[in-house]
């Protein structure tokens, strides 16, 4: 028995999936995090949570089913136009979550739902961020959502 919510249990197993991959430093894989705490952590992962819709499995059952948004915030800086950069982390992203499964059996499922980046100019490099939003499905114990099923 744990004592993290479903939630932090969740973007912990991402965050350990993507340290596993390799795909950037492992001090540079941020769970809990919007935003590298530094430049030098460039090119980071950051991994959190935003909305969760949840409700019984069924109408007597004891089981919840939470649907949740997870969110891997790509950035990385470069002299050049970062975007087939910030494409290739993606690429290694996707790869890496669909190589993890269940993710240890917090998963029911998870699908990519949407891509967005953007770019701005910090002196004479490019900074570009991208987003990839996952839906994911996880039940827990109705009255302890700690407790995965």
């Amino acid at each position: 028995m744990t004592d993290l919510h479903a939630r932090h249990q969740l973007r912990e197993a991402v965050a350990l999936a993507l340290k596993a991959a390799g795909i950037v430093a492992a001090d540079s894989v941020l769970p809990h995090r919007r935003r590298p705490t530094t430049r030098a952590q460039l090119p980071a992962l950051m991994i959190y949570t935003e909305d969760e819709t949840s409700g019984r499995l069924t109408a007597d059952s004891l089981e919840r089913r939470s649907d949740l948004v997870i969110r891997i915030r790509a950035e990385k800086e470069s002299e050049d136009t970062p975007q087939d950069r910030l494409d290739a982390l993606a690429l290694q992203v996707e790869r890496a979550i669909a190589a993890a499964g269940s993710l240890g059996g917090i998963l029911q499922d998870m699908v990519l739902v949407r891509t967005s980046s953007g770019t701005s100019a910090v002196s004479d490099r490019q900074l570009g961020d991208m987003d990839l939003v996952w839906r994911a499905e996880i039940h827990t114990a109705e009255n302890d959502p700690a407790t995965i099923l």
